[in-house]
């Protein structure tokens, strides 16, 4: 499921703690926090994330250092998620 997270004024903070998906591909969002971008958009806890802007999500640290490197006062976050 592709899911585009466009800016929203004034959320600067992704709002989600990650960890490595143990049992596949991507990872695992492990806490989304209430002011944050993922969770305006719905976005819960346990769904795996298996690429960002077109990049595989492979380990947790990377994908934080990716996330934070973006502007997301100012640019989109396209996530795919694995199908529930």
């Amino acid at each position: 499921n592709l899911i585009i997270l466009n800016p929203i004024k004034g959320i600067k903070d992704p709002g989600l703690k990650i960890k490595n998906n143990t049992n596949g591909p991507g990872v695992l969002i492990t806490d989304i926090r209430k002011n944050g971008l993922f969770k305006y958009y719905g976005i819960k806890n346990y769904k795996i994330i298996l690429f960002i802007n077109e990049i595989p999500c492979m380990n947790h640290k990377l994908v934080m250092e990716q996330i934070m490197t973006l502007d997301i006062s100012n640019k989109n976050i396209n996530c795919i998620f694995l199908n529930d």
